[in-house]
């Protein structure tokens, strides 16, 4: 889409009920709408798409189903920009990558290493004390290099993040 091109067209109506009428379309690019086309449910769009960019917390874990197939584990630090009273704040979402996909992370990530990951959104529940707990966890669909690889010198100290 070219830039300065609207985006968006709002047709606001009054009906004779006195009720006002909000009608939007948008003008989205071809990819956007095969992403809405493709994600379809019951005449309805269900889209799913979480899009993180941070640091690796710790060195991912990589274990292995007894079918042979890779899933990687590891958190990241993403800096929660729009947090209103506390610009610093900092969120830790647990990401799980499968595959393929798990064993270049596990292979070429480590702690430190900035990283864009695409995925989606995922929940399990379990019991704990008698507690209902839901677990939230980003599933990785694909997974971007953002910076150079974490610096292996020793002068800086392990535990620390470089942001």
């Amino acid at each position: 889409m070219p830039s300065g091109e609207n985006v968006a067209t709002v047709k606001i109506t009054i009906t004779p009920q006195n009720c006002v009428l909000v009608k939007m379309v948008l003008h989205l690019p071809e990819h956007i709408i095969k992403i809405v086309q493709g994600n379809m449910y019951r005449g309805r769009c269900v889209i799913n798409i979480v899009v993180l960019k941070g640091r690796i917390g710790r060195d991912p874990e990589t274990t292995y189903t007894p079918g042979g197939v890779a899933i990687c584990k590891f958190s990241m630090a993403v800096p929660d920009r729009f947090h209103p009273k506390d610009k610093t704040k900092t969120i830790w979402p647990r990401i799980i990558a499968w595959q393929k996909l798990a064993e270049v992370i596990q292979q070429y990530c480590k702690k430190g290493q900035e990283i864009a990951i695409q995925g989606r959104l995922t929940s399990s529940t379990y019991e704990k004390n008698g507690v209902k707990i839901t677990s939230w966890e980003v599933v990785a669909e694909t997974m971007e290099f953002c910076g150079p690889p974490p610096s292996t010198s020793s002068a800086a100290p392990e535990d620390d993040l470089p942001f």
